[in-house]
């Protein structure tokens, strides 16, 4: 039975955990047994396929000089997050069957986000050909995923009390009591974001999807169905 390779890129360790010491290269292998956040839940988005190997690369900020008139194509004239998105396909796409890339938003000065990362794939398929890749923005933060199911939140040791039925409302900057971050270290008392990780690993297991669907419809709803409809035919053999 043939295996296939699924990468999971996105910004920091909260959603991806740690890049081992050991690896060199910019993906990493990930335990199926014991997966970060993101990629837990992309993998029950995926109803838990048993024939897939799960990757995991940190998105970084600077990219190299990009060249122009590709094959017809100026990838140059893409700019920000579109063009970040197609030179991370360039670097993933001979390597893995699939890929499932999330940002934050970080504002809603940054609406267009989620249409730059379209945009950026489009750019990438129309020199390349196709590739199966989920692209998502978390409204405002990934954060926010992690702190509206009473019942995961409770499993993960936080206070369910304080969850939050309408994450995608707390849109305030990094500083803002009401940031996402915020919330979330209030909820699993922890101080500046730290210790995050672990926590968010089991509400991503527990979380009931549906119900995250509805309370992030925004962020959460588009990712889901891009990963079920994109990346599920893939490692279903579809």
């Amino acid at each position: 039975m043939r295996r296939y390779r699924l990468l999971i890129a996105g910004e920091g360790e909260h959603e991806l955990g740690a890049k081992p010491r050991s690896c060199r290269g910019d993906d990493w292998a990930l335990d199926a047994s014991d997966l970060p956040a993101l990629p837990r839940l992309v993998q029950r988005l995926l109803a838990d396929p048993c024939d897939v190997d799960l990757f995991a690369r940190k998105l970084v900020k600077k990219f190299p000089h990009i060249q122009k008139n590709l094959k017809g194509v100026a990838p140059g004239k893409l700019s920000g997050h579109a063009k970040k998105l197609f030179w991370t396909l360039r670097a993933v796409a001979r390597k893995h069957d699939a890929a499932a890339y999330l940002i934050d938003r970080d504002g809603p000065k940054n609406a267009g986000t989620l249409a730059a990362l379209r945009e950026g794939r489009s750019a990438f398929e129309e020199v390349h050909g196709t590739f199966p890749c989920a692209v998502g923005a978390a409204v405002e933060t990934f954060d926010a995923w992690m702190i509206c199911d009473r019942d995961a939140i409770g499993a993960a040791g936080g206070d369910p009390a304080k969850a939050n039925e309408k994450p995608e409302l707390l849109q305030g900057g990094p500083r803002c009591r009401k940031h996402p971050k915020r919330i979330a270290g209030g909820i699993f008392r922890t101080r500046r974001g730290s210790g995050l990780g672990p926590k968010y690993k089991v509400v991503a297991q527990q979380v009931n999807l549906a119900l995250l669907e509805r309370a992030c419809p925004q962020g959460f709803k588009p990712f889901a169905k891009e990963v079920r409809e994109r990346i599920g035919p893939v490692v279903s053999g579809g």
